[in-house]
């Protein structure tokens, strides 16, 4: 008769908090591996994301340039920030393109919610579609997060800048090919 083994995969050992944040902690845990293993594995408890692919009516698409620290430089991407606890995403979602850009929405749609990183944190982003803008304003946070530029280009080049490389921010790049697919620009 085999033997049942004394852990079970997966399981927690220990924890060890590394930093604790309202919106972000990390933690290092001791855990047990399928082949019985110690292992430890380093991850973080993120708040939600959104992520907003903005339309105009010509089928453009508004992209931001964001300087991004761990990086080192600017990126092409969409609007986005996290879903403020409380909150939903969708509102989180209106507040964040409002913010960035200065621009509202009457029309939004849900295209997709994807785990951008799921062997390092829980986080997920809910990406929306946001349709028939009007201009509010300049986007209040643009210069305190980093944002150089908010500029419209057509939802096919677009894709073609994913598509060659130059759209490299995955939720970004999801974000566009499901928007272009929605709208029939693939």
């Amino acid at each position: 008769m085999k033997k049942k083994p004394k852990f079970k995969a997966w399981q927690r050992i220990s924890r060890k908090v590394l930093y604790n944040h309202p919106s972000h902690s990390y933690f290092l845990d001791e855990i047990y591996l399928p082949d019985g293993k110690k292992h430890e594995y380093v991850h973080a408890k993120l708040i939600g994301g959104v992520l907003i692919v903005a339309l105009n009516s010509k089928n453009e698409v508004c992209l931001i340039s964001q300087y991004r620290y761990i990086h080192k430089r600017n990126f092409l991407e969409l609007h986005g920030g996290g879903v403020e606890p409380g909150h939903s995403s969708l509102f989180s979602a209106k507040k964040e393109l409002l913010e960035e850009t200065g621009l509202v929405a009457k029309k939004w749609s849900k295209l997709f919610v994807c785990h951008p990183m799921p062997s390092h944190t829980n986080a997920y982003t809910h990406i929306y579609l946001a349709q028939d803008l009007k201009k509010q304003g300049r986007g209040s946070d643009m210069f305190i997060e980093g944002i150089s530029s908010a500029k419209f280009i057509p939802l096919k080049k677009a894709v073609g800048m994913v598509l060659d490389g130059k759209i490299t921010f995955t939720s970004t790049a999801v974000g566009i090919l499901l928007a272009a697919k929605k709208m029939k620009a693939l």
